[in-house]
């Protein structure tokens, strides 16, 4: 029952929408049928009263001369009578509620207020259907907006840079919280972020550490690094550090230096200045591929590479002072 009450009320309120599009009036007098009760619509020229609801056409003669018409946007906005016995003082008319004939137009939520007029006598009418809100959805803030595109463009300009230098863009992201940049390739085969300024290593691609004793050298040299730093985490080292760097002692405990094998000071002196670099490039690798998260762990790993960095330049040192 109810449903079928609905489903009469919304052909009534589509048949009058359409009828007031085409220009019809909306009259105050309700179709003669005592079923219906539905508000009857005039044509432009006067001369037909049409029920919507019953699709009957009556004659214009019902509709007595001088009637206000029905104003579907208050049905309350008649004006209360004066009293003959009170001062007249100046009365407020609804621009809508007028004795003269005009064309009613839709109002914006016509479904809601047609109800009250469309439905039938006897029938429970539906519970209005509340006004949607008003309220302005709320603007994001202009500095946001403006950081957050200052920081896309930024990231762009770094990319073309690095395409620009044969550098190729994955099909991946950035894992750092609030980065998400995407992450481009090397021609070393190492995963950058552009946002972060940091190699990315994943678990699966660092290798793992192992802990060897190298084969003595023939000619020990100055270098407390590499003798005593054993880093206890993963890193990426360099194409340079392939081959083996043989421990070192401290520059004051070391020996004279031999010409064992017939080989010259200098050439002794170089390949050493040679290991010591390659070591400086793998602690360089080891600092890039550290993650900057500021836990304990961390900060641990970012001092022992430094004071290792920092002992092996003394040693480096050292070692081009030698005549």
């Amino acid at each position: 029952m109810a449903e079928q009450h609905k489903e009469r009320v919304n052909m009534n309120v589509s048949s009058l929408s359409k009828k007031l599009l085409e220009g019809w009036t909306l009259l105050s007098e309700s179709c003669p049928n005592s079923s219906c009760n539905v508000p009857l619509v005039r044509n432009k020229a006067q001369t037909e009263v049409f029920c919507v609801s019953c699709e009957q056409t009556f004659d214009s003669s019902i509709v007595q001369p001088g009637t206000p018409k029905r104003s579907v946007y208050d049905e309350q906005s008649s004006v209360a009578p004066v009293p003959m016995d009170h001062t007249p003082g100046p009365v407020t008319r609804s621009p809508l509620t007028t004795a003269t004939e005009a064309t009613v137009q839709p109002p914006r939520d016509f479904t809601a207020t047609a109800e009250r007029y469309l439905t039938p006598l006897g029938t429970p009418a539906a519970a209005p259907v509340p006004a949607p809100s008003s309220a302005p959805p709320t603007a994001p803030s202009p500095g946001r907006g403006a950081d957050r595109q200052s920081k896309s463009d930024k990231q762009s300009s770094l990319l073309a840079e690095k395409l620009l230098q044969g550098w190729t863009l994955l099909n991946e992201y950035c894992q750092m919280e609030s980065c998400l940049a995407p992450l481009v390739r090397s021609r070393d085969k190492r995963k950058y972020c552009v946002s972060c300024g940091m190699y990315v290593v994943s678990e699966a691609e660092a290798p793992q550490a192992v802990a060897t004793n190298p084969a003595p050298s023939p000619l020990p040299v100055a270098d407390a690094a590499a003798q005593n730093f054993a880093p206890t985490f993963n890193y990426v080292p360099s194409a340079a550090s392939s081959a083996p760097v043989a421990p070192h002692t401290t520059a004051a405990a070391a020996p004279p230096l031999s010409m064992a094998g017939g080989a010259s000071l200098d050439a002794v002196r170089l390949g050493t200045v040679a290991a010591l670099t390659s070591k400086l490039d793998d602690f360089r690798g080891m600092l890039v591929a550290t993650p900057l998260d500021g836990t304990h762990q961390s900060i641990k790993h970012l001092r022992e590479i430094i004071t290792a960095i920092s002992e092996t330049c003394q040693s480096l040192s050292a070692v081009k002072g030698l005549q």
